[in-house]
């Protein structure tokens, strides 16, 4: 990926076109204390696709999740569909078992 070419794993290795831009982005997030924040911020972004604070908890605590920003439409429809057979289920179960009691006389409507 065009993203990766020249990338090293460490921010502090990036190129800039302005060197006092990088210096100076680099001297707040070191006095900060935050710089291998964003170097880990940065790999879960390039590893997952996306990168959000839970993400990276995710990721220090499991390891890395691959593109864990796709998703795919067939699993989707399955999904809905086990929820839409479930909730229907219910519903003409709880009609039967209804009907069922009218008919044996254990109902009053």
């Amino acid at each position: 990926s065009q993203l990766l070419t020249g990338y090293t794993g460490r921010l502090r290795d990036a190129k800039a076109s302005k060197a006092e831009d990088k210096e100076r982005i680099l001297e707040e997030l070191i006095t900060s204390g935050m710089e291998n924040d964003v170097d880990s911020a940065i790999q879960v972004l390039l590893h997952s696709g996306v990168s959000s604070p839970m993400l990276r908890t995710a990721v220090a605590n499991a390891g890395n999740l691959e593109q864990a920003s796709s998703w795919n439409l067939s699993m989707v429809v399955v999904k809905w569909t086990g929820w839409v057979y479930v909730t229907l289920y219910c519903i003409f179960n709880r009609a039967e078992v209804h009907w069922h009691l009218m008919e044996i006389g254990h109902c009053d409507s």
